[in-house]
């Protein structure tokens, strides 16, 4: 048998290219010859090629061209986001770093008491963000107030580095595309009176150049708005009241109504607004918008042709909007308490392209095909807590879709109608027991790379709901569904049809490549894990999450003001 040492380094860099991480370091430890062909470049642009086929983040990359890296670098991003995914989907993941924060910073004696309402992870190139907005009960009988904060968490220690006071209840949400100019829109209540009386819209872009944290968030526009921000997504914000039908369409940058999202009318009566219309959620699929509501998933298309023109008195800066209506529904058996869902779009892919150019066959394909949806739910109950199960749902995609083609029942990217005539509504994927108690805090968050991570009351007895205390809990959902042959398929549904004579690619090529790629010890293995990030056997404080598998890092917020910050990658 002719020694392995002994082949021509072109074929010996192909064999390593299916080689899994720890195969190719066994590899370099049998020969001196074979340890100087792994510590080529291509190796290891290879091994992280490798790894986000399978959809692995590169924690600590931040922007930099892997192209201009060399083999000791590569190999250390390669070997990081190896480890990393070992340990965040490991039983009790170990975390690196912990970092405490108290918002707002500094907490000022007239503020008694301090609520954190929302935290969310921003990138942006090195720099690592973190933006808390805390509710603040004023002493004696002043006003409630809320403040912003933007934190550095990269530095050594994290630092706040832009502030922000607002005079009222306010609610936020960030931009989903960290390359457009609003980051965030934040809402509040108006001070003004009479017809001008309401809910006003701020976006913002963060100034991190600024020496001075008070003037680092630059305001874009403001605008008058709805109560809820549901979506910030490019230059689209999308708000919507519970007690309207209705749900808008701005534009973030100008404040021009662009869209109403109108639902059908049971009673044939617009002023009735019924509960189960209310919005949980909201997602794009390029001109598509997926609205996720308490008992309905609606899917309207951002098209002209399908439009109607209504007039509107609105001051939100133009005087006309167009009027969407479904274009596809699908009715859920319960009601939703509370719910995260994300366009599974094979996030690595897309977001370390010059790794994709790598393997030729990945940037060659079509994006046509829309990826799947991971919706992730907790229903609602007649009791005062709601339903101690959660719930992984698949919205499958129509690999049939054409985007040339008009929007039918059978031409749309999802709840598309099946041979049947059935609409093709989310599929349950699985269930996972996630045990409530009476008056504890709740919240679901879902990361890019498909990490679901939500707080419940299971503390020591797996099942049960503790006496005391709460447990962050998370798991990897993948976008497979198990048929009734036990075999497992992407959730992509219909035929690879052609167009034009050539293979649509998309997704069904992407995937496809990745079930043709195999590696030794199955280290890139299907299961959806489970993980537990933190516990505690004490009073029920913590009341939101924020997760950023893109880096590894796990955010609490409590009732207290204080954030929790917890890092799994390797520094």
């Amino acid at each position: 048998m002719m020694p392995l040492d002994s082949l021509p380094e072109e074929l010996l860099i192909q064999i390593l290219g299916h080689l899994s991480i720890p195969d190719i370091i066994a590899v370099r430890e049998t020969s001196k010859s074979l340890a100087g062909v792994t510590q080529e470049k291509i190796v290891w642009l290879h091994a992280l090629r490798n790894l986000i086929i399978h959809n692995y983040p590169i924690p600590g990359l931040r922007g930099r061209s892997v192209l201009d890296l060399d083999h000791h670098e590569l190999e250390k991003l390669a070997l990081n986001a190896y480890e990393y995914r070992r340990n965040w989907t490991s039983a009790q993941p170990a975390y690196s770093r912990r970092i405490e924060i108290m918002s707002p910073s500094p907490r000022t004696a007239a503020a008694q008491h301090a609520r954190i309402l929302s935290i969310q992870f921003l990138s942006h190139r090195s720099r690592q963000l973190l933006l808390c907005l805390t509710l603040l009960d004023q002493a004696a009988e002043a006003p409630r107030s809320t403040a912003l904060e933007c934190w550095d968490i990269t530095s050594q220690p994290a630092r706040c580095i832009a502030s922000l006071i607002v005079g009222s209840f306010a609610s936020m949400v960030t931009n989903d595309v960290s390359s457009s100019p609003a980051t965030l829109a934040l809402s509040h209540a108006s001070s003004a009176a009479g017809i001008n009386a309401g809910t006003r819209t701020t976006t913002y872009a963060i100034d991190l150049g600024s020496s001075n944290a008070s003037t680092s968030f630059v305001a874009i526009a403001s605008f008058a708005s709805l109560r809820y921000p549901n979506k910030l997504h490019e230059n689209m914000f999308v708000c919507s009241d519970h007690t309207t039908n209705v749900m808008r369409v701005i534009d973030a940058c100008s404040g021009d109504l662009l869209y109403s999202l109108r639902v059908p009318l049971i009673h044939d009566d617009p002023t009735i607004s019924l509960e189960e219309f209310a919005c949980l959620g909201v997602t794009f699929w390029r001109e598509y918008i997926l609205v996720f509501r308490q008992t309905w998933i609606h899917l309207y298309r951002l098209n002209e042709d399908q439009a109607t023109t209504a007039a509107t008195t609105e001051s939100s800066g133009s005087t006309f909007q167009q009027e969407l209506h479904p274009i596809a529904k699908h009715k859920w058996q319960w009601p939703i308490d509370s719910l995260a869902v994300e366009v599974a779009n094979h996030t690595a892919i897309h977001t370390y392209p010059e790794l994709a150019s790598v393997e030729p066959r990945l940037m060659h394909s079509s994006r046509d095909i829309p990826p799947p949806v991971n919706i992730f739910v907790r229903f609602d109950s007649w009791y005062p807590w709601p339903v101690n199960i959660l719930h992984h749902f698949i919205l499958e995609s129509n690999a049939n879709y054409t985007a040339a083609l008009p929007s039918t029942v059978d031409n749309v990217p999802y709840l598309f109608s099946s041979l049947s005539g059935e609409v093709r509504g989310p599929q349950l994927k699985d269930s996972v027991t996630s045990p409530m108690r009476l008056f504890t805090p709740s919240h679901i968050a879902m990361g890019r790379f498909g990490t679901a991570v939500w707080i419940d009351a299971e503390t020591s007895t797996p099942g049960q709901a503790g006496d005391l205390g709460q447990r962050v809990a998370g798991r990897l959902l993948s976008t497979r569904l198990r048929s009734r042959h036990g075999n497992t398929s992407w959730a992509t549904t219909g035929s690879n049809r052609t167009l034009n004579g050539q293979e649509r690619g998309g997704l069904v090529a992407v995937l496809n490549l990745e079930a043709n790629i195999e590696f030794a010890g199955n280290e890139y293995g299907i299961e959806d894990p489970m993980m537990v990030f933190a516990v505690k056997e004490e009073e029920s404080t913590w009341n939101r999450v924020a997760v950023d598998d893109a880096e590894g890092r796990i955010a609490i917020g409590s009732t207290e003001g204080r954030v929790i910050v917890l890092d799994y990658a390797l520094p």
